[in-house]
C-alpha cells in the first residue's frame, strides 16, 4: 500500500470515527481521562454495536474500551482491530450474529510483525451464532498481543485462536473448548501456531505474496489455559509448494500450566520448533489410532533442516501426558538435531504400555530424571 493510500485511509477512518462518536457516544459511551478510556454501553441493536465498536477499534490511536461487568453484546460484523487497543470485556458475552463470521481480525499490510501491534483483550465469552466453523480470533504478522481470561467456544472443524507468523504473543487463562460433531480424522486445533504460506494461511496470500513466504512464530506463550479441539494445540509446518518452506522453524515457544485435550489427534504437537518449554501441563490424547503419530500425547518432530537448531535449549518438566502410540515422542527425520533437552519429573501414560511411554532421539544432549511411566488402561 502506498503512503498516499495510507494517508487517505487514515483520514477516512478518522472521519467516520468522528461521525460515529457524534451520533452514538452520548448514548453508549463515555470518556475517561484524556479520552483514552471509553466505557461502552451496548445497544440492543447488533448493527449499532458493530458499527460503533468498529469505529472505536479500527484506527491506530491508543484507546481502551471497557465493556459492562456482565450481559450480552450482540454484533453483526467482524471487529477489525488496529494498533494500541485494549478491550476489557469483563464477564460479557459477545455474540457474533453473522453466521460463520470470525470475531476479531485485522488488516494484513506489513511484514516483520508490524501488521498489528500492542493489542490486549481481557475477559469475555466470544461466540458465534450456530457454533461457527470459522476462526474466532486470528492474528497474522502481528506482535505484542495478549489474550487474558477469554472464553472462545469453537467447532471441532475450526480454530478458536489462530496465531500466524507472530512475535511476542501471550494467551493466558483462556478457555477454548470445541463442541459439536467431531470426525475421526480432523486435525483442527483449538489454538493454532502457524507458518504463513499460501496453503496454511490463505488469508495471508490473499493480502499479497510477501505475506506468505514461510514466516514463522517467535516468543509465543500459552499459559494456564483449558483447551479442547480435534487437535489441542499445534505449531504447524507444511510440505506444500514442493517443500519450499519445510525448513522454516518456530522459536521460543512456551506451553505452561495448561490442560489440553485432543479428541482425534495429538493433544500437543510441536513441528519444526526449537527452544521450547513444556511445563506443568496435563496433556490427554483420546485418538484411538494407536499405531499412528496422531495418538501421541506430546509429539515433537523436526521435519526440516535448520543449521542452528542445536543451539536452542528445550525442557519438558512436571507434565502429566497420556497418549496411544507414545506418551511423549521427540525425533528428527533430517540431519538437524535438537539442542540440550531436559525431560524431568513427568508422569507418562501410554496405551501401548509403559515401555512405549517415552521415545526420544536426535538431541545433542539429553537430561532425563524422575520420570514415571505407566500403562494407560482407561
Amino acid at each position: 500500500m502506498t503512503q498516499k493510500l495510507k494517508i487517505l485511509r487514515r483520514f477516512f477512518t478518522v472521519f467516520v470515527f468522528s461521525l460515529l462518536l457524534g451520533l452514538f457516544i452520548p448514548q453508549i459511551c463515555s470518556y475517561g481521562a484524556e479520552g483514552e478510556t471509553i466505557e461502552f454501553v451496548p445497544s440492543e441493536d447488533a448493527a449499532v454495536n458493530g458499527r460503533t465498536l468498529t469505529a472505536l477499534l479500527k484506527d491506530d490511536e491508543k484507546r481502551t474500551i471497557v465493556f459492562p461487568q456482565s450481559g450480552e453484546i450482540r454484533i453483526d460484523r467482524v471487529l477489525w482491530v488496529g494498533d494500541n487497543k485494549t478491550i476489557i470485556a469483563n464477564d460479557c458475552t459477545i455474540i457474533q450474529t453473522k453466521k460463520t463470521a470470525p470475531l476479531i481480525l485485522h488488516e494484513i499490510d506489513q511484514t516483520n510483525f508490524k501488521s498489528l501491534r500492542n493489542v490486549t483483550v481481557i475477559g469475555g465469552t466470544w461466540k458465534t451464532v450456530g457454533n461457527s466453523a470459522n476462526v474466532g480470533f486470528r492474528f497474522a504478522h502481528a506482535s505484542n498481543i495478549t489474550l487474558d481470561g477469554c472464553t472462545v467456544p469453537v467447532n471441532y472443524q475450526a480454530h478458536g485462536i489462530s496465531i500466524i507468523a507472530c512475535k511476542d504473543v501471550t494467551v493466558k487463562n483462556c478457555t477454548v473448548l470445541a463442541s459439536g460433531k467431531a470426525t475421526d480424522t480432523s486435525l483442527e486445533e483449538a489454538i493454532q501456531i502457524d507458518v504463513a504460506t499460501a496453503a496454511t494461511a490463505p488469508v495471508c496470500a490473499e493480502s499479497g505474496k510477501q505475506f506468505a513466504k514461510g514466516q514463522t512464530c517467535e516468543n509465543i506463550t500459552i499459559k494456564n489455559c483449558t483447551l479442547r479441539g480435534s487437535r489441542g494445540l499445534c505449531c504447524n509446518f507444511t510440505r506444500t509448494e514442493n517443500n519450499k518452506y519445510v525448513n522454516k522453524f518456530h522459536k521460543n515457544i512456551k506451553i505452561i500450566g495448561n490442560t489440553i485435550t485432543g479428541t482425534s489427534a495429538q493433544s500437543l504437537t510441536l513441528h519444526n520448533t526449537v527452544g521450547f518449554t513444556v511445563k506443568g501441563n496435563t496433556l490427554i490424547t483420546k485418538n484411538k489410532r494407536y499405531d499412528t503419530t496422531y495418538s501421541d500425547g506430546l509429539n515433537i518432530t523436526m521435519l526440516g533442516t535448520y543449521a542452528s537448531s542445536a543451539k536452542y535449549k528445550n525442557s519438558i518438566v512436571n507434565n502429566t501426558i497420556k497418549g496411544g502410540r507414545f506418551s511423549l515422542y521427540i525425533g528428527s527425520i533430517t540431519d538437524s538435531r535438537f539442542g540440550p533437552t531436559t525431560i524431568r519429573s513427568n508422569k507418562l501414560y501410554c496405551r501401548k504400555g509403559a515401555a512405549n511411554a517415552l521415545k526420544v532421539g536426535q538431541c545433542t544432549k539429553l537430561i532425563k530424571s524422575k520420570n514415571k511411566t505407566y500403562t494407560w488402561k482407561q
